[in-house]
């Protein structure tokens, strides 16, 4: 890429970096960071969330390591005077703008055209609201320690196409760090191409065994604490299998996807192996990345017959189907080099086709709402739950529990107060055991049944039994769980000793 167009490209990610978030929106993301801090603090202050039943066992969880990216922050914060907010906030553009910039990177490889490279970029930012296998969108509208994944994975892959596979595992062993199934899954097909080469002899067993040791060797820390962690649960696969059922029914079970995922994402996959085929003596790279989808296939295939035959409790927990990410990364790579490579062509036949899908994807996020202006917020605006959480902080003792309707905020984050049951929280668990009660108070809280699947549904739940619990079933269940406090909405006035009340919500205690 010469100098000249390296530097135009670099100012259109800049500039499509921010118009980005102008049409996805930003939010601070609070709900997802009530899962971080209190983890950390935890770690830390073992006082605090005392009776929390995330917490209880006291165990060591391995993804710790992940959420000491936002102690990072919070200490730049503490020593800049920079408030944690527009700092999380410019890391979310920072890895926004990296996304981009790696995007046109991998397509000006295989393409060696500057325009494609640019049409890449703008399709990875407009035409990633698709619905695919996995629910996965690499530009969300708040920031993640995840989406910095992806602008490294991204690299990992631009070396691992330039045949520098040590440096590309290196990175792979980087992402292990962040978000592990996504590390092990990228070895795992990584290994398979190269395994591939090796059978082909276009490799020796050094070359095929290089990289590989590079990256069991950087990674072997964080592996380690996991076996440790997953070991110490129960084998009891119906449980597992139960437990990813309700929790995570977009990323880890065939049976729970509509078919309207597995179209497109089918239409994703034939047509970058459509391309890969038809272009593969004038795109670069082509035959690695068919080998690269051929392996997607294989894992896809091998994974369903785990999980949905065989229930194997590792298999499930690896969430296998987060490989179609990987399908969902390279295709505007793919789709742009291929439609600029159509047109020098000057092929009709593969124009219309391209231009087709374009048409297809465009009235799809149209109808969607994908390209309506969406309001930026670097900062948090207080709700008036967020004012019960505030109060309850400053006001009950720090080892209170709390009965908390199934509302999708951060009560226990803002009030630094345990809760008896939180749907959305349920990422640390501690113990198999932690997460079998979580469950049963699924059962009781949400009145779920044996064939319940998805959150969707278990937010309908939540909601109509908690509002239709009375004050006998709630002081049933402060008696069964301990609990100190109770947060409804109103009109459910309670006959016990009211605490605080503003213009929705009631505060009681049970005391």
């Amino acid at each position: 890429m010469k100098k000249f167009y390296a530097k135009k490209i670099i100012l259109f990610c800049i500039l499509l970096t921010f118009v980005s978030v102008i049409f996805q929106g930003y939010d601070y993301g609070i709900s997802d960071h009530a899962e971080h801090f209190p983890a950390l603090e935890q770690y830390f202050d073992n006082n605090l969330f005392s009776n929390d039943l995330i917490f209880g066992s006291g165990s060591f969880d391995p993804l710790v390591h992940r959420l000491l990216f936002y102690l990072i922050i919070q200490g730049i914060s503490d020593f800049s005077n920079i408030s944690f907010e527009v700092l999380i906030f410019t890391a979310h553009i920072l890895a926004r703008f990296f996304f981009f910039y790696m995007i046109s990177l991998i397509t000006y490889h295989l393409s060696k055209n500057n325009k494609a490279a640019i049409f890449a970029i703008i399709i990875s930012a407009f035409f990633f609201n698709m619905p695919t296998l996995g629910y996965f969108k690499p530009l969300g509208s708040y920031f993640t320690p995840n989406l910095i994944i992806m602008p490294v994975l991204l690299y990992s892959i631009y070396l691992f196409l330039k045949n520098d596979y040590v440096k590309s595992f290196l990175f792979l062993a980087l992402i292990v760090y962040f978000h592990l199934p996504t590390g092990v899954l990228m070895f795992i097909i990584f290994s398979m191409v190269l395994f591939y080469y090796f059978v082909r002899k276009e490799m020796n067993l050094n070359q095929l065994c290089r990289p590989i040791l590079v990256f069991l060797l950087l990674s072997s820390y964080m592996l380690f604490l996991t076996y440790l962690f997953m070991s110490g649960g129960s084998s009891d696969s119906g449980f597992v299998y139960e437990e990813s059922l309700l929790r995570l029914p977009h990323h880890a079970l065939p049976s729970t996807f509509s078919i309207i995922h597995y179209i497109i994402f089918a239409s994703y996959f034939c047509l970058c192996v459509f391309i890969l085929f038809v272009f593969r003596r004038t795109i670069i790279s082509s035959q690695s990345l068919l080998t690269f989808f051929i392996s997607i296939a294989l894992v896809l295939l091998i994974s369903a017959f785990f999980i949905e035959i065989l229930r194997i409790p590792f298999v499930i927990k690896l969430l296998p189907f987060r490989s179609t990410m990987f399908v969902n990364l390279l295709f505007p790579v793919i789709f742009s080099a291929a439609f600029f490579e159509a047109l020098k062509r000057k092929s009709t036949f593969l124009i219309l086709i391209f231009s087709a899908f374009i048409a297809f994807s465009t009235f799809y996020i149209f109808y969607s709402g994908g390209f309506s202006i969406k309001s930026v917020n670097i900062y948090k605006s207080i709700t008036l739950f967020d004012e019960v959480a505030l109060f309850a902080k400053d006001n009950t003792p720090v080892d209170s529990v709390f009965i908390t309707p199934p509302i999708d905020d951060s009560f226990r984050y803002l009030s630094e107060r345990a809760e008896v049951f939180n749907f959305r929280v349920t990422g640390y668990w501690s113990s198999d055991s932690i997460a079998r009660e979580w469950i049963n108070r699924l059962h009781v809280f949400c009145n779920v049944t044996d064939d319940f699947s998805g959150f969707p549904s278990a937010w309908e739940h939540c909601s109509e039994k908690y509002d239709n619990f009375s004050t006998d079933d709630f002081i049933n269940l402060s008696e069964e769980y301990d609990a100190d406090y109770i947060v409804v909405k109103k009109p459910d006035y309670l006959n016990l000793t009211l605490v605080y009340e503003n213009e929705d919500y009631l505060m009681y205690s049970f005391g």
